[in-house]
């Protein structure tokens, strides 16, 4: 059968077109989709355990206050100049070694009793007084 001359190029129909555009459909989705695998992790929101913490660095000076994490002996934050505000609690436990199930109050270095204070410059950094050594506490949160 004959195409009449007439007819706009487009509409002229070669045998391998059908094949070439279903290899270019099939390369422009292999493309978009990307290279996935079953074991893609996932990116998280949720603030980090105390468990998480101590899996990564078991000498960690974390302390669990307010159902957050918070962790000492960050250099960025031992060079802040903060003043301590009001004390807040102060320390009720501390953790055994190998526990990482941290409760409410409990810090795996500081003493029993130590005196929790609010930092005046940062409301992310708490202030804890052990006999008079200070330490800076930062808030381990996502977001």
């Amino acid at each position: 059968m004959k195409t009449p001359n007439h007819l706009p190029y487009r509409l002229h129909s070669k045998r391998g077109d059908g094949i070439k555009r279903l290899t270019h459909f099939i390369v422009l989705a292999l493309i978009l989709t990307g290279c996935a695998s079953d074991n893609e992790q996932t990116n998280s929101t949720e603030n980090p355990t105390a468990e998480e913490i101590l899996n990564r660095d078991s000498e960690a000076n974390i302390l669990l206050f307010n159902e957050t994490v918070y962790q000492t002996n960050i250099d960025w934050v031992d060079e802040l100049t903060l003043t301590k505000g009001e004390q807040i609690g102060e320390i009720e436990a501390q953790a055994t070694e190998g526990n990482v199930a941290l409760s409410e109050k409990m810090s795996t270095k500081v003493s029993v009793g130590s005196a929790i204070f609010e930092a005046v410059e940062r409301e992310d950094v708490l202030i804890v007084d052990e006999n008079g050594e200070l330490y800076y506490f930062y808030a381990l949160v996502e977001g």
